[in-house]
């Protein structure tokens, strides 16, 4: 199955921020640009919880992609290529995100290198995502696994390792022996850079 995500990946929730040109204070900017990026990140999110529950399915029920239907094809197909895409549409919430995660890994001390994916909110040291889980949570409410902020730092991990495969891509990176604390907040930096530059990007329609 060309499909590389793992039931274990399958979670991600549906509540949506507005992505819209804003100006530094996050307040809605008259700006040119008129392309509905909230939109397009809308249908992203619709698309992507549809291919997940087929894909689940076709885990659970052990079956064949000859068992699929064109039209389930068709949803897995356009599902890959939304997550495998380094160009979706992001917004102002993504960057808080990052911002927030670098907050909580703001010293070695707190860095948690021996990560479970057991994330609270009382805990004191944070592994990479954990730090990203909780901010997700402070931001949003809610953590969305496929959001397009934490596939940036699955993209930045993808570049910094020379595209080398982990099950759990943010948990196996912050657990290498060889990774250190200054390796995790570059990642996160060089995901925050890139949601900046797309932000810029939306604001001229240029994305």
């Amino acid at each position: 199955m060309k499909y590389g995500i793992t039931l274990g990946a399958a979670i991600i929730g549906a509540g949506l921020a507005g992505c819209a040109p804003t100006d530094d204070e996050g307040t809605f900017s008259n700006a040119a640009c008129h392309i509905d990026y909230a939109s397009t990140k809308a249908i992203e999110i619709v698309e992507i919880k549809t291919g997940l529950s087929i894909y689940t399915r076709f885990v659970l029920e052990e079956l064949s992609e000859d068992d699929l239907n064109e039209e389930e094809i068709v949803s897995l197909d356009r599902m890959q290529a939304i997550l495998d895409s380094r160009a979706r549409p992001v917004d102002r919430q993504d960057l808080a995100i990052l911002d927030g995660a670098q907050i909580k890994l703001s010293d070695p001390s707190v860095w948690n290198r021996a990560d479970d994916r057991k994330c609270g909110q009382r805990d004191e040291s944070f592994s990479l995502y954990c730090a990203l889980y909780l901010s997700s949570v402070d931001t949003l409410g809610e953590y969305q696994h496929r959001r397009t902020v934490i596939q940036e730092v699955r993209f930045a991990i993808e570049d910094a390792t020379g595209g080398r495969e982990f099950e759990h891509r943010l948990m196996d990176f912050n657990n290498l022996p060889e990774t250190s604390f200054d390796d995790i907040n570059v990642v996160i930096q060089t995901a925050r850079d890139r949601v900046q530059e797309r932000l810029e990007l939306q604001a001229k329609c240029a994305l």
